[in-house]
């Protein structure tokens, strides 16, 4: 039963991703359009620089999250390598708690909070990201017919 539950999610996942990956294509192709072709005042052209700019703006975000990423799990190994430094140089019959293991321990799981937050952010900036796309993307259909 999990197992099936579990293939329906990643299965919804996957779709979900082909679905953004192939709006993204369809808005980058007519982003393109916009930047080569006409200067003109048409509403078309004006949806489709707004297209051009929340694209760039998508873009800009995802190499934000992905350099507070990179930089939450260096902070992670350089903690957990302290620690097992720390350990290393622990004397053999010392008292289990130590105010320095503790403290990395702490750091760890203040880490673990700040991941689990951001997450949480950055799904919900995407899908504000995508609803915008959505949109922008239907009224490109209705005014391009």
């Amino acid at each position: 039963m999990k197992e099936e539950i579990r293939t329906q999610r990643d299965s919804h996942k996957q779709s979900q991703r082909k679905l953004s990956e192939a709006l993204i294509r369809d808005l980058r192709r007519i982003a393109t359009r916009a930047s080569s072709g006409r200067d003109d005042a048409t509403p078309i052209s004006g949806l489709e620089r707004q297209i051009s700019l929340s694209l760039d703006e998508l873009d800009h975000s995802l190499e934000v999250h992905r350099s507070i990423s990179r930089d939450i799990v260096r902070s992670e190994a350089e903690i957990g390598t302290e620690l097992m430094q720390m350990e290393a140089r622990t004397p053999r019959y010392s008292p289990y708690r130590f105010p320095e293991r503790e403290k990395f321990q702490r750091q760890l799981h203040n880490l673990g909070q700040e991941k689990r937050r951001l997450s949480m952010t950055w799904h919900q900036k995407l899908r504000e990201h995508y609803d915008g796309l959505w949109s922008l993307w239907e009224k490109h259909a209705m005014l391009d017919f």
